[in-house]
């Protein structure tokens, strides 16, 4: 109970060794940058307010297929005419306007086109038959309502007709040379504060706000157009606004991720026509589906805005003052663990003062460290 009632006291001692010095100046220095550096890289003791905002896409270039086709309802292995199609970046953008996203075509494959009518029927290709019975017997269609009836050695259907079938495979070329025009328009709801990625008259500035379908794909670490050209790719962009409050201008940062584990990504589109009614005959309702595979690019907008603090910055500097205490522990620890003349601060650092003990307790105290120092 006496050794928890007693009070240490700190002693100061002048050293006037220049090492000494030069540790502990040092060690101030260092504290004093450090703070500095993190006033700036962690603004913290600022305020806060998170970037709300809106991404317009456009898409500029031309790009062209060649592919091979062959005459209708013919399979692939025996296509053999050829032919070449241009495109527009209008003509690839599918569809033709989304939210903070776009998707470009880097291979597409239109199919027959489709009717579908109350006297609209053809085969299905995954039911053949002989007779009218082995249509009953036989599984439900995937395509449309079953008729159970026999025609050429398949079963009929109603539906969508004739049954979905490739024209074509056209893999498109130097849509990685198309060029993207991304303007993004941050608020800061609280700070009544407005940023953008572009200036007035509409200026485009490489890695601002213009990127080449090529630039997107490098930074997000694919190697080169062809590895993506015939199964598509999916990637995140993300526009990180990171604002100071005075001042006037903001430019985002970006970063690119690939989302598709090179997996790819592609999707039916369809077409319609309605019925169409020409005088006497009513034309049945058609369709045209297309299946495209490219590139995805999915936009997001992160980040805030930062405004000074005084009562953050006050705080922080506190803190920063209680800090420099360290400079003085690590000081006072090479004095007595590692400098030549250890023994000699430790003799002068300790004292205690107490009734009728002083010397009884130095003795021990002086004992103690010096045996940890190895005099004893």
């Amino acid at each position: 109970l006496e050794w928890k009632m007693q009070f240490v006291t700190q002693k100061i001692s002048a050293i006037s060794d220049p090492k000494i010095k030069l540790i502990y100046w040092s060690t101030l220095a260092m504290l004093l940058i450090s703070f500095i550096v993190g006033l700036y890289t962690n603004p913290s003791w600022m305020d806060m307010d998170v970037a709300v905002g809106n991404i317009q896409i456009d898409v500029e270039g031309a790009a062209s297929a060649t592919y091979q086709y062959g005459a209708e309802g013919s399979q692939p292995s025996s296509w053999q005419w050829t032919s070449t199609v241009t495109y527009d970046a209008k003509g690839l953008r599918v569809p033709n306007e989304e939210v903070n996203s776009i998707f470009l075509a880097t291979w597409l494959s239109p199919h027959r086109p489709q009717h579908r009518g109350v006297d609209v029927y053809c085969g299905d290709p995954t039911k053949s038959c002989r007779s009218d019975k082995d249509c009953h017997d036989k599984h439900s269609s995937f395509f449309g309502e079953d008729l159970n009836i026999c025609v050429d050695f398949y079963c009929l259907i109603r539906g969508w007709c004739p049954i979905q079938f490739p024209t074509s495979f056209r893999s498109i070329d130097n849509v990685d040379k198309f060029e993207l025009f991304i303007k993004a328009v941050v608020t800061f709801p609280s700070f009544e504060a407005l940023r953008r990625n572009y200036d007035s008259s509409m200026n485009k500035v490489r890695a601002l706000n213009t990127f080449t379908v090529m630039d997107i794909l490098e930074e997000a670490g694919v190697d080169s157009y062809q590895d993506i050209q015939d199964k598509g790719a999916v990637i995140s962009m993300t526009i990180n606004f990171d604002c100071m409050h005075h001042w006037p201008s903001c430019n985002p940062s970006y970063t690119f991720q690939q989302l598709d584990n090179d997996f790819g990504f592609s999707f039916l589109y369809n077409v319609y026509t309605p019925p169409i009614v020409l005088n006497e005959y009513l034309l049945p309702e058609s369709r045209t589906t297309f299946e495209y595979r490219g590139i995805r690019i999915v936009l997001s907008i992160s980040g805030g805005m930062h405004r000074f603090n005084g009562v953050g910055l006050l705080l922080s500097f506190g803190s920063f003052i209680g800090l420099l205490a360290v400079a003085t522990q690590i000081t006072d620890f090479v004095l007595l663990n590692i400098h030549p003349n250890r023994e000699d601060f430790v003799f002068s650092k300790y004292r205690f003062l107490e009734h009728d003990r002083t010397i009884d307790f130095v003795d021990k105290e002086l004992l103690k460290h010096l045996t940890r120092l190895g005099y004893y």
